[in-house]
């Protein structure tokens, strides 16, 4: 991630957040160590939710399929709340999208492998590292 989306993003998760999320916030940094992963979501973060896929649990905005992960990579590209929610998702709402940051502010070691993990250049490598190198140049020709 570069340098200027990154600070993109921590201006989001440090503006102004709606009462909503912000008590999120208050429930989060008063969390009990015991507390379990799935109880703490649904407490601090009331529009994120954890749905199972095929390929695992992932973090999801809640009552939808829209994955915390595309919301920050959205801001990575240099997107703002405000256009996600204007014109790329018009379904979700600004404190949908809020909730989302401050869920990756949280989780971010395990985001930031998501987001590293769907890519084109992981799947090649997982690839070739399970067909070997030849199998690998045979299938794709490269």
């Amino acid at each position: 991630m570069s340098k200027s989306a990154n600070e993109r993003i921590v201006s989001y998760i440090s503006g102004a957040l709606p009462k909503e999320v912000q008590a999120g916030a208050d429930v989060a940094s008063r969390r009990d160590t015991t507390m379990s992963n799935s109880s703490f979501t649904s407490t601090a973060h009331p529009y994120t939710e954890i749905k199972h896929f095929s390929g695992g649990a992932r973090p999801v905005i809640r009552g939808t399929r829209i994955l915390v992960s595309t919301i920050i990579r959205y801001l990575q590209m240099g997107e703002t709340p405000e256009t996600i929610t204007e014109k790329i998702l018009p379904h979700l709402s600004m404190v949908q999208i809020q909730d989302a940051i401050l869920y990756y502010a949280e989780n971010k070691e395990d985001i930031t492998r998501e987001l590293r993990e769907n890519t084109e250049e992981f799947a090649r490598g997982l690839l070739k590292t399970d067909l070997g190198e030849d199998k690998y140049r045979d299938l794709t020709g490269a």
